[in-house]
This record gives structure tokens, C-alpha cells and sequence, in this order.
């Protein structure tokens, strides 16, 4: 492997690296926030579900007060009443540690997607370089340009105007075509390889 491709090869690494990161970072924040949304729906269900149980403990005291049911039906009542309070309390305790969760996750996004841009740079810049370094290192090409921007130069025109000139800004077409491509060509394969 020349050093040329050993410098793509760990450029890439890394660019996968940071894209696998946030890629999961979205993950666990969409399944986090998924079970937060599961929960907020179901805690009044069981808060429902607790008051409704606790009435039918109270009816169960008054009618075995009253004559009207055994004792038993008061332990049945407070079972029911309980494991109701009690599933109540555990969504309720779940629901906070989510959002906790949650609170952590985001607090990691910053770091996350900050990792990804200079990784795509640094990825970016390893497969133009070996383009740079052919024009600076073909003299006959080199000179060639250095005559044309002498040229330009001597009659007021500065550094960028010349670039601009010599290589000018592809069109809106050009540009999606050439993005597509590299995006395609580089990008893609990393992103379908997490």
C-alpha cells in the first residue's frame, strides 16, 4: 500500500469511525425518546387504572361493612389496588430514568457531530491531496500556470481571479453531478459499511 492510499485508508477509518458514532448517538436518542413517548401514553392509562382501583377497595370495604361481600374481597380489592399503584409507580420511576437518558444523550451530541466534520475533512482533503500534489509536482504544468498568473498579475489581477479564470466555478448541474459522484463514490460506501 503506497502512503498515498495508507493515508486515504486512515482517513477513511476515521470518517467511518465518526459517522458510526452518530449514527448511533440517533439511534439510541430515537429509541430513548420512543420509550418516553410509549410511557407518557401509558402512565395516565395507569393512573386510570390505580384510581379505579382504589374506588373498587373502597366499595369492597363498604359492602363487607355493610353485609354485602366477605372479607376477602377487601384482600382481593387491596391486591389490585396495590400491584395497580404499584405498576403506576414503576412507569413513573421508569419514565424519569428515560428522561435522564435522554438528558445525558443529548449532552453528548455536541461532541458526537463535532467529530464528524473535521473526520469528512481530513477524509476529503486525503483523496484531493494526491491531485494537489500531482500539479504541484508536474514542473512543466506548474510552469506553465506560473507564466499564465505572471501574466495575469502584471496587468492588476490577483491570485483567486486567476484560479477563478483558469478553473472556473462549475454550474449547478456540474456541481450536483460532481457531488453526487464523490458522495457516491466515497461517502456512501462508508456510511452502508456501519
Amino acid at each position: 500500500m503506497t502512503n498515498t492510499e495508507d493515508n486515504i485508508s486512515k482517513a477513511r477509518e476515521k470518517f467511518s469511525a465518526a459517522l458510526k458514532s452518530k449514527s448511533s448517538w440517533l439511534a439510541r436518542r430515537e429509541r430513548l425518546q420512543s420509550e418516553e413517548r410509549r410511557l407518557e401514553a401509558e402512565i395516565p392509562v395507569l393512573q386510570s387504572r390505580a384510581n379505579e382501583a382504589e374506588a373498587g377497595k373502597r366499595q369492597a370495604l363498604g359492602d363487607t361493612v355493610e353485609g354485602r361481600a366477605e372479607a376477602g374481597a377487601i384482600t382481593t380489592a387491596r391486591r389490585s389496588f396495590a400491584a395497580a399503584r404499584d405498576r403506576l409507580e414503576e412507569a413513573t420511576e421508569l419514565l424519569e430514568a428515560v428522561r435522564e437518558a435522554i438528558r445525558r444523550t443529548e449532552a453528548e451530541q455536541y461532541a458526537v457531530f463535532a467529530a464528524v466534520e473535521p473526520a469528512r475533512n481530513g477524509y476529503v482533503d486525503a483523496v484531493t491531496e494526491p491531485m494537489i500534489q500531482e500539479i504541484r509536482c508536474d514542473e512543466h504544468l506548474r510552469k506553465r500556470l506560473l507564466d499564465a498568473f505572471s501574466g495575469w498579475a502584471a496587468l492588476g489581477g490577483d491570485f483567486g481571479s486567476f484560479i477563478e479564470r483558469l478553473f472556473p466555478e462549475p454550474n449547478e448541474d456540474e456541481h450536483k453531478t460532481c457531488v453526487e459522484r464523490f458522495v457516491s463514490s466515497h461517502i456512501e460506501p462508508l456510511e452502508a459499511s456501519e
